[in-house]
């Protein structure tokens, strides 16, 4: 199963693990001093300062150090899935692939939503090693335990635009958020056109302070076939969404980008009171009421949104952290909050020999602990603890290695 690995702190992370080395020398207890200003290079071990004058005291000769290597993951802003990022997925690798099965999704929908779920059941017939992902219904009450790879689904159907919201709120404070989800998203639907899209987004802005690791996916409103005046105000809507994603960082998919562009990519558009408006294309709406992209093909593009966004969300640190937003998903940690991060600490010597190591965790999650003699030959680590469950905020473990030399230490999560 897909892990996530810390060494120090996920600031310094990239394609090589960065390692805690301990050297070890049965010898008289002494200060060794770390080359330069440990803590100004590595800013996120602050909470763990240097034990007496000078240097890290050790029962033995105690030597710490870090490796750095730089961070793979692109700074970003917000985070736009549209059209073109769907139509990505198919060229994705089994290894990004393996890493958006790692996340789980509350996500509550009328009808279109229905369409979009058909079509993650027939990406993941098609091929369930690759589109990992699957739906399974919920309500608004979610069950003590939730599984990686699933998209928890509620179709409460169509009230009122402002009691879908209220849905969805009060699904979110019943618990459909963190530790039990990743990411949460509500959709309306195409007869919600009188909605007031301000009024929209503080229902999810205003929530997410109490919930900071949870993601809140905001999304535009679904489009109709007509070139009317009513597909006209779907369109002040989504434009005025889309310009707050993007002045506020954002995460949107935009599901009306997606159903307005063709199968050759070619856009939907007409232009109404002098805007160029987006409409769904025709040969998406196999029924022909003139509302639901419910052609497989247009049912299997919108699906392939799910994965363009946690896909996207696996190769961006919107807080500069070091940590990918969705790896800071996995580890429970907050992704806009560069202050939050998954970090093996400092190790503390607590007797000859013997190293105390902790580490940040956070709530249903689970860490393997391994132990090893070289950072670079992954055959060489040894496991100390496998899948122990979260203890949070901190998780600890006492080593007392059989050998002398060089030591290095590396933890994992997974939900």
């Amino acid at each position: 199963m897909k892990t996530i690995h810390d060494h120090v702190n996920l600031r310094n992370t990239g394609s090589t693990p960065v390692p805690v080395r301990i050297e070890f020398a049965h010898s008289t207890a002494m200060p060794v001093g770390v080359t330069g200003n440990f803590e100004a290079r590595h800013p996120a071990t602050r909470s763990v300062p240097p034990l007496g004058t000078g240097g890290w005291r050790a029962a033995g000769r105690l030597l710490f150090f870090c490796m750095c290597f730089a961070g793979i993951w692109a700074r970003g802003g917000p985070i736009v899935i549209g059209y073109t990022n769907c139509l990505a997925v198919r060229n994705y690798s089994q290894a990004q692939m393996d890493e958006i099965g790692q996340l789980k999704w509350y996500f509550t929908h009328a009808s279109v939503g229905e369409n979009m779920m058909i079509g993650v059941a027939a990406l993941h017939a098609t091929n369930a090693d690759f589109y990992q992902l699957h739906g399974v219904p919920a309500t608004n009450t979610p069950p003590a335990v939730t599984q990686v790879g699933v998209i928890y689904e509620y179709d409460r159907g169509n009230p009122a635009w402002w009691q879908k919201c209220d849905i969805f709120k009060a699904a979110v404070t019943n618990g459909w958020r963190y530790p039990l989800v990743n990411i949460v998203m509500n959709k309306l639907c195409f007869i919600d056109y009188g909605a007031d899209v301000a009024s929209s987004i503080d229902y999810l802005f205003s929530q997410e302070p109490y919930f900071p690791e949870t993601m809140y996916v905001y999304m535009t409103m679904p489009l109709t076939t007509s070139q009317d005046s009513a597909n006209y105000t779907r369109n002040l809507y989504n434009d005025t969404m889309r310009g707050w994603c993007r002045a506020n960082n954002r995460v949107l998919f935009d599901v009306a980008d997606i159903e307005a562009h063709d199968t050759n990519g070619a856009p939907c558009t007409f232009t109404y009171s002098g805007l160029v408006c987006q409409y769904l294309c025709p040969a998406y709406n196999a029924s022909g009421d003139g509302g639901h992209p419910d052609s497989p093909y247009a049912q299997q593009l919108l699906a392939s949104g799910f994965y363009a966004l946690a896909g996207t969300l696996m190769s961006v640190d919107r807080d500069g952290d070091g940590a990918s937003d969705g790896q800071e998903l996995i580890a429970g940690t907050r992704p806009l909050d560069r202050l939050s991060v998954f970090k093996l600490l400092s190790p503390t010597m607590v007797a000859p020999g013997a190293a105390l190591l902790h580490w940040s965790s956070s709530s249903n999650r689970f860490y393997t602990l391994q132990r090893g003699a070289s950072p670079m030959a992954p055959v060489s680590f040894t496991n100390l603890q496998v899948d122990a469950p979260a203890t949070p905020p901190m998780n600890t473990y006492t080593d007392s290695p059989p050998i002398t030399g060089s030591l290095y230490y590396r933890v994992s999560v997974r939900q």
